[in-house]
């Protein structure tokens, strides 16, 4: 038989679930009751009106229901983590990281130009201002892939505020905590330059496959019907941002790793390509980025 204190606990944690549920209870009966409330009022007005009331009522009752949805789902999005619930240590760490990375990445930017191929040095001059201060840090699985949830979580963020750009650079670093958690020689630098400039389409697809929650679905919706961009890996290619559509590209069947626009661009690209297909990672464009890899992957072995 139970003592009375073992029942004073249990009546304690009894009453405090009832209070949790009363509380839950409580907000149902107040949207309940607005939403009566407001009924009713509608209803009053109808009534004076005249007759066709009740088909009125339904209507109005209908929109504003649509209403209340619509903002509760607005409200959902706001308080959203979108999969990013670190620790204490990880939220702080994270955050200080992907800042490093974002002022080192604008500053080198501003420091010099804005060519195609020079974003790839100023991702990875981020990459390494960041990895400077957080070597050690990063030796954990656990932290790379809370940087990696925080730069999903972050990205989504600017998608829906329709700040693509900074997005991108979200998208860029997420991938390369990804590199870092599977394996660095897989490391794709052109897929890399590819998600920095990424087409909406294409952005959102990437963020709304990694992320937990449905943020991103409406979004998906709206941009689904533009067709998905890829860029051309020559380097002199003709076209604005070497952009084309990718689905009429043509990609290597030596390395496929990268892709042309035309059979023009591949022909001229490949007295440079072809000291780099099958999978070598010497290319001047790649070389950077793969070096700076393979450094922070050797520190934090050492560490």
């Amino acid at each position: 038989m139970p003592s009375k204190k073992k029942k004073s606990k249990a009546k304690g944690r009894k009453a405090a679930a009832g209070k949790g549920d009363a509380n839950k209870a409580a907000d149902n009966v107040q949207k309940q009751g607005t939403l009566h409330s407001e009924m009713q009022r509608l209803k009053i007005g109808e009534q004076q009106a005249g007759d066709g009331g009740d088909d009125a009522l339904l209507e109005e009752a209908i929109k504003l229901a649509a209403v209340e949805e619509q903002e509760m789902k607005v409200k959902e999005k706001e308080n959203c983590t979108h999969g990013y619930n670190p620790s204490m240590f990880q939220k702080e760490f994270s955050e200080d990281y992907f800042k490093i990375y974002f002022e080192e990445f604008y500053a080198s930017t501003r420091r010099g130009d804005f060519g195609l191929h020079n974003k790839l040095d100023r991702l990875t001059d981020g990459f390494r201002a960041a990895r400077a201060k957080y070597a050690k840090e990063l030796n954990r699985d656990a932290n790379l892939e809370s940087i990696k949830s925080y730069s999903l979580a972050e990205g989504t963020k600017f998608i829906l505020d329709g700040n693509c750009d900074d997005a991108r650079l979200c998208a860029a670093l997420a991938f390369y905590m990804k590199v870092l958690l599977t394996d660095f020689t897989a490391c794709n630098a052109e897929k890399l330059l590819e998600l920095s400039y990424a087409d909406e389409h294409t952005l959102v697809k990437f963020f709304k496959k990694q992320i937990p929650c449905t943020c991103l679905d409406e979004k998906y919706k709206e941009v689904k019907i533009s067709p998905k961009m890829g860029i051309c890996s020559n380097r002199q290619c003709p076209l604005p941002g070497r952009s084309e559509v990718r689905s009429s590209m043509l990609c290597c069947t030596g390395c496929r790793k990268v892709n042309y626009c035309s059979r023009e661009c591949q022909e001229v690209d490949w007295p440079h390509h072809k000291n780099v297909c099958n999978g070598k990672y010497h290319e001047d464009m790649m070389r950077q980025f793969v070096d700076v890899t393979a450094q922070f992957m050797s520190s934090t072995q050492n560490n």
